[in-house]
Formats: structure tokens, sequence, C-alpha cells
């Protein structure tokens, strides 16, 4: 019962409401009065709720042969009519407060950090169906933690991850792309990629721009991957990868 009535409040009734319409759901039609001494509920307010019930259009009542009226419950499918209602009011709103909305809001930024597996499934999620991508930091390493760690879901993603493309800004040597191609221990396909190389960039994480986010990875056995989501950040780190990439150096695989 209670879970019942918990759920009848869970799609828009209240809880004297969910009650009255549960005992009306299980009874013979009733009387208001008799309906208030049954849920030990005062008849006044027994009688409001049965008249909100009846604007919902899920409770109905007849009049007897004493000028009483009776009432009891309308089709069971009635439930869906005031949430239909609101949705149909809720789609006639929005467009107003679309006006209202604070157009700034649009450059503010929004910073999400993740650990450990939920935050490799969630980088990966987020770029999948990305077509182009922008990387710099210690690459080699960062594939080796993350596959080792969660080879299942990078396997999960294997087919999607190969479609990406885009540049990448090393810091290792080209024999140590080369072991970590050949362990098969990379997330991306780096045929996708155009790549160069920087000597002593920070090997102890991994910066990934795309659309307007900027993840940026801290490589420990638990890694912990920052999301930072702005279109403003998001176009200067841009640019400075672009400025650095053309001081880069080329490296052919």
């Amino acid at each position: 019962m209670k879970n019942l009535i918990t759920r009848l409040s869970n799609i828009g009734l209240t809880k004297n409401e969910a009650k009255v319409y549960y005992f009306l759901l299980k009874s013979v039609p009733i009387c208001g009065n008799d309906l208030s001494k049954k849920l030990k509920m005062d008849r006044t307010l027994v009688y409001q709720i049965l008249n909100q019930l009846i604007e919902k259009k899920i409770v109905t009542y007849h009049i007897d042969f004493k000028n009483t009226r009776i009432y009891s419950i309308t089709n069971i499918k009635n439930l869906y009519i005031p949430l239909k209602e609101k949705e149909m009011e809720l789609d006639l709103l929005i467009p107003e407060l679309d006006k209202l909305k604070n157009k700034d809001q649009s450059i503010k930024q929004e910073i999400i950090i993740f650990q450990g597996i939920m935050g490799i499934k969630k980088y990966l999620d987020e770029i999948i169906f990305e077509k182009e991508i922008f990387m710099i930091g210690g690459l080699i390493k960062s594939n080796i933690i993350n596959y080792n760690i969660f080879e299942k879901i990078i396997s999960e993603h294997k087919n999607l991850l190969s479609n990406i493309r885009g540049k990448i800004i090393l810091s290792e040597s080209i024999s140590e792309i080369k072991k970590c191609i050949s362990d098969k221990k990379f997330s991306f396909d780096l045929k996708n990629f155009q790549l160069k190389k920087i000597n002593n960039l920070n090997n102890l994480n991994t910066t990934v721009i795309f659309k307007d986010r900027i993840a940026t990875h801290i490589l420990t056995e638990n890694p912990i991957i920052i999301f930072i989501k702005s279109k403003k950040l998001a176009k200067e780190y841009k640019e400075y990868f672009l400025e650095l990439w053309d001081r880069a150096e080329n490296v052919s695989m």
C-alpha cells in the first residue's frame, strides 16, 4: 500500500490525494462521509481532496436516491490526463522562459572532476563521436596506465575510437611510441593522426581539446580526469595548441 501511494505521489498527486485515490480504487462506490470515517481523515479535508481529484478527471460521482454524492474512480488511464496537461503547459512555457534566459550564461564554464574507472568511461563517452581532437602531453604513459587498468572499457570503444582524427604533440621518443603500438596498448589509431614532438613536456598529464571541451588527465595509478566545458576556454586552448604545433618537430612513423 505505502509503495503504491508513494508511486502515485511521484506522478503528481499529493500524499492525501494518493491515499484517497488508492482507497477508492479498492473499494465500492462510497459517500464522502463514509470515506472520511474509513480513512480517519477530517470530513472537510476529504471533500476538498475529492473535488481536487474530480478536477483532475480521475474521480467522479453520481447522486443516489438519498440525494447523496457517491464517489468512485474514473478510467485508470485518466491518470495520464494531468500529466499530459502539464506537458502541454510546459511546451508553451519553455519558449517564453527561453526568451527571458540571460544569453550571457552561455559563456559560463562547467568543471567536472572524475576519478578512476568513471573518469575513463566518461572521457571515452565524450570523445568517441568526435571527428577531430587535439592532444598534447605524456601520451605513451597515459595509454599504458589507462590501458592496463581499463582495458575492457577501451576495447568496447575500440571501433569508434579508431575513427577519430586530429593532431597530437608528443614528448616521448619514436621508439617508445612504436613499442606502445606494437604491444597494442593504444586507445587511438595513430595512422589517423598528424604527430609532432616537443622535448621536455610534462609527462604526468595529457590534455585533449575537442568541441567546447577540455579534458586533462592527471596520470596516477588511479587517474583523475578534469573536464572543463567552455567555448571561450576551448577556443583559447586550441589557439595555444596550434601555436605550439607550428613550433614543434615533425614526427614520421
